[in-house]
């Protein structure tokens, strides 16, 4: 080997997890754990947890919307596209935040799930309604008048031999006649 490339391995934190995986982050200065799993830091790894929830909290604060906007109706897949529309130009603008836009495009996912079932609902409903009117909601006599016929046992159907048979009497009806 000409230069040969000594691998200098950094010491990895020594604890192990409970399905028996190691922590591959680097170990603090001079001891064999990290910040995260080192058990003499706990009231430091508190307070950053702390801190970091709190920073974190601060920034759903920040959240930034236009003032004045207007309440739009939302009843219909038009009146969501249109809010989606206004969202968008509102992030390219730099009015809301991307956060903001999330979550109104969410809510609008959702918004358009409802109206799509709520229509769906109302299609079965009407259809509903005519299968009641045509069937069930008919008087009573026109109902039994209509069992006693189907009661009835119908003529046998003429068969296609008989029919050919009767057309061509007829026709040569016509011819004599």
């Amino acid at each position: 080997m000409k230069n040969a490339e000594v691998s200098i391995k950094k010491p990895r934190c020594q604890y192990i997890s409970k399905i028996g995986s190691r922590c591959h982050a680097d170990v603090q200065t001079g001891k064999p754990y990290c910040f995260f799993h080192d058990p003499g830091q706990k009231e430091k790894q508190a307070q950053a947890r702390k801190e970091g929830g709190e920073a974190r909290s601060h920034e759903a604060d920040k959240i930034t919307m236009p003032p004045d906007l207007p309440v739009l109706p939302l009843l219909t897949a038009l009146d969501v596209a249109k809010l989606l529309a206004e969202t968008i130009n509102l992030f390219r603008r730099r009015e809301i935040d991307l956060r903001a836009a999330k979550a109104i495009s969410n809510m609008a996912c959702l918004l358009l799930r409802s109206l799509k079932e709520a229509a769906w609902e109302e299609q079965l409903t009407s259809a509903g309604a005519m299968n009641c009117h045509s069937q069930v909601c008919e008087p009573e006599d026109q109902q039994e008048a209509r069992q006693d016929q189907s009661t009835v046992s119908p003529e046998p159907a003429a068969s296609a031999h008989d029919s050919k048979r009767h057309s061509q009497q007829s026709w040569s009806q016509d011819l004599r006649g």
